[in-house]
């Protein structure tokens, strides 16, 4: 990977590999270079990581701080010790440096001093078809300052090493190896609304619908379950809105000026009973839905969100999991039915038993 770029932009790169930058953020660059609204961001690649972990003191000091972070050491214990690992080897602190020059970069592009990121995973089988590691990394939101947007890629790294990461990659037979790890640092979104879309539906595999979750505020608390979300089945054929259930929507996950992160706070009587989607919202999701489907070729999970003025923005693609899987198992299991049935005629031809 040695003549593979460090860090590439989101609308400048043209080649959406999954080996250089993980599923997520190839999957983000594919939709970019398709003309979706997709918030602007770059990605850290594999082969910086790659490149890093050739250094035994700093591929160490990540185990360390993946270890201690796991242990529940604090966030600044943790950013102390790689940063001190990070001034001993001059290919980190060439990176680093450059992770700081396109975070202010992307500020200058945006307008904005110090904007807000998400910094975020991307693994090389993470968000595949064949297995969603969903959860299993780490993601920071509402990072601010490229001092700590290197820190918290740095962290992401070492997280990427932590046991219960490796621990899910031998669990789901992929393998004990470790693999390099992409990191998404991506614009956030002061969502009002946000959620995730399927475009099959997850309980049934019906390919003929599509179903929507939504609550106020970021996607965190859909995305981890937190909240009993408002949820729409829409037929892919007509539009129609075929189910709708609304859930109780108790808090939402917002920027908090007191903690200076994200938080989660409770969502006012009023609009707990309120859909937070109205019906063109929900078309043009639906619409999104189907496009993305048709670029892909094959059902997805989508997560998406609305801002202040209204904007759709696209946050994250991947395959559908559950249901590719079974199909996957049925194709396996016919064919080994197949071979086996093949295998049984050819004796009975053999013994002489067609005349």
């Amino acid at each position: 990977m040695s003549d593979q770029p460090s860090i590439i932009r989101f609308d400048e790169y043209d080649r959406p590999s999954t080996e250089l930058l993980g599923g997520k953020v190839a999957g983000l660059v594919e939709m970019t270079r398709s003309g979706l609204h997709v918030p602007p961001g770059f990605a850290v690649t594999t082969a910086a990581h790659s490149r890093l972990l050739q250094d035994p003191g700093m591929r160490g000091a990540l185990e360390r701080a993946g270890s201690f972070a796991a242990d529940g050491a604090t966030s600044e214990h943790v950013a102390r010790g790689l940063r001190e690992a990070v001034a001993a080897t001059a290919e980190a602190e060439s990176l680093c440096r450059r992770i700081e020059a396109e975070y202010t970069v992307l500020g200058e592009r945006l307008g904005l001093q110090d904007p807000p990121v998400a910094v975020r995973s991307s693994g090389q089988v993470e968000d595949s078809a064949e297995a969603s590691f969903a959860g299993q990394f780490d993601t920071y939101l509402w990072v601010s300052g490229a001092t700590s947007v290197v820190d918290h890629v740095l962290r992401v790294w070492a997280g990427s090493l932590a046991s219960h990461a490796l621990s899910y990659r031998e669990h789901r037979s992929l393998g004990s190896g470790f693999s390099p790890m992409c990191v998404a640092v991506q614009l956030m979104v002061e969502a009002r609304t946000a959620g995730v879309m399927f475009t099959l539906n997850p309980l049934t595999g019906d390919r003929s619908q599509v179903v929507i979750e939504g609550s106020w505020g970021l996607g965190e608390a859909v995305v981890r379950g937190d909240v009993n979300p408002d949820r729409w089945s829409v037929s892919k054929v007509t539009g129609t809105v075929t189910s709708q259930e609304l859930g109780d929507k108790a808090h939402e996950y917002r920027f908090d000026t007191l903690s200076g992160g994200v938080a989660a706070l409770p969502v006012d009587e009023a609009r707990r009973t309120e859909a937070c989607l109205d019906a063109d919202e929900i078309a043009d999701l639906v619409t999104l839905g189907k496009q993305i489907e048709g670029l892909r070729g094959a059902p997805q999970d989508i997560e998406w969100a609305i801002d202040g003025a209204g904007r759709l923005l696209l946050l994250q693609v991947r395959p559908e999991t559950v249901w590719a899987g079974r199909v996957r198992d049925s194709l396996k299991a016919v064919t080994k039915e197949n071979d086996a049935v093949s295998s049984v005629i050819s004796q009975f031809i053999g013994s002489g038993g067609v005349r």
